[in-house]
């Protein structure tokens, strides 16, 4: 299952406003389900950030992780199972 972010209308999580060059990129980036985890891929090196560090490639996320593409920024959250 894979999400993606981006200012494209078929990007699952919309974003708005300017990136680092003016405008934010159709698709900024993507994230993937896989068994270990979740993970970001970027689609540009060096965009976008995660906790204010520029990321390249495929980058594990943590719960409370910020992500900002294009002038927004959203917090990653892993959902509690509710297991009691």
């Amino acid at each position: 299952m894979s999400t993606y972010i981006g200012k494209s209308d078929r990007a699952q999580v919309p974003i708005k406003g300017s990136g680092l060059f003016g405008s934010a990129p159709d698709v900024a980036a993507s994230i993937h389900r896989k068994p270990e985890g979740y993970v970001l891929v970027a689609v540009e090196d060096g965009y976008p950030t995660i906790n204010g560090t520029a990321v390249s490639g495929s980058v594990p996320l943590k719960d409370g992780d910020l992500i900002e593409c294009g002038g927004t920024t959203m917090q990653f959250g892993l959902k509690d199972s509710g297991g009691a």
